[in-house]
């Protein structure tokens, strides 16, 4: 109809004939358009005594692609990926199906998971020791998770509110690994720019080869993986931007928000709208998991109801390792009431005007 009339003439009229119960409108789901990834693999149909015979008899023929293939696959003593077998060998197609045809190899399509995460390289990692306010903190949370664990009480909601450096992201660790020792699994949503390889890295560090990951910049292959494999169980921690929250993460215990205030956990640019957090609010309240938020300047909402009761506060006001050099910055609030009536009509107050002459003399530079 859009082809025939145009989308809004088409879109317009379909509204018009659906109020007037002249036409039905139904919906329905785009067929998937990604399927399983399939890699294909060889392997010896023969001991490796007679394929060295055969070695000797191909080579006499001349057929060194069959030969140097076939050689190949005994020294490893596997079965081998194709891809691999001509990589290292240079084989032909041609020289592999010969050598199906006469029986000496076989040849299997084994199904593989586009895994987003390279494990490699990336060293465990142990729990690390904690500070007085941390302890307290985890203490708070384990007993929040072993309530939940019970049944019978609505699950806790914590604001876990600490300064840059206090070691959130510590706790949230070590609150995940409780949560699998209960046999429960956690969802561990971040902002969009806090996604990086290297937050990524520390939680597979603590978590090797039991770390999912979904977020738009993988490739749809590599999505359609991870939804199955989440699925199915095969991880304790997914970790993501607001949509992970929609992750299919069974026996699930435990949500983290780190960064609460974050405004992209709000979808509000295409349907469905929805905000991140409070879907996570309600997603614990109906599968019992505790719900963590975590923040150094929490959401005046999140804030509200922490003081008023409604969710236990943590404060973890000092950080983990102090250091004189990086000091946290000092925070001035300044009246503009007051500056009018003292004269100044500039958007500025005195105060900030003298310290941005003052960096920029000093060479350095201003982000206002």
């Amino acid at each position: 109809m859009e082809r025939e009339f145009g989308k809004r003439k088409a879109q317009t009229t379909v509204s018009q004939l659906v109020r007037l119960k002249l036409v039905v409108r139904s919906y329905e789901m785009e067929p998937v358009k990604v399927k399983p990834k399939k890699v294909v693999h060889l392997r010896l149909n023969i001991t490796a005594g007679e394929a060295r015979q055969e070695i000797d008899r191909l080579w006499a023929k001349r057929a060194l692609k069959q030969a140097a293939l076939l050689e190949f696959l005994v020294q490893q003593s596997r079965q081998v990926s194709w891809e691999e077998v001509r990589k290292q060998v240079g084989a032909t197609k041609a020289a592999a199906d010969a050598l199906v045809s006469k029986g000496l190899v076989s040849q299997d399509e084994v199904e593989v998971k586009r895994d987003p995460i390279s494990y490699q390289g990336i060293s465990s990692s142990e729990p690390l020791s904690l500070t007085p306010a941390q302890r307290a903190a985890l203490e708070s949370v384990k007993g929040g998770l072993l309530r939940s664990a019970d049944g019978g009480t609505v699950p806790d909601v914590f604001l876990l509110h600490g300064v840059t450096g206090s070691g959130k992201t510590e706790i949230y660790l070590q609150a995940l690994a409780e949560t699998v020792k209960l046999g429960k699994r956690g969802i561990v949503l971040v902002p969009e720019i806090s996604l990086t390889p290297q937050t990524i890295e520390r939680f597979a560090a603590r978590f090797p080869g039991r770390v999912g990951v979904l977020h738009s910049q993988l490739t749809l292959g590599e999505q359609f993986d991870e939804w199955w494999r989440i699925q199915s169980g095969e991880f304790d921690v997914v970790i993501g931007p607001r949509s992970a929250i929609f992750a299919p993460q069974p026996d699930l215990g435990l949500i983290v928000i780190d960064e609460e205030y974050e405004w992209t956990y709000k979808q509000a640019d295409k349907s469905p709208r929805y905000h991140a957090r409070d879907v996570a609010l309600k997603l614990g309240e109906l599968a019992g998991a505790v719900v963590v938020l975590g923040s150094a300047t929490p959401d005046v909402e999140t804030c509200y109801r922490a003081r008023r009761g409604d969710y236990y506060l943590l404060e973890m006001p000092e950080r983990v390792t102090p250091d004189a050099g990086s000091p946290l910055p000092q925070v001035e609030v300044v009246d503009l009431r007051e500056e009018l009536k003292a004269g100044n009509r500039s958007p500025f107050s005195r105060s900030l005007s003298q310290s941005i002459y003052k960096a920029l003399a000093g060479g350095e530079q201003v982000i206002l």
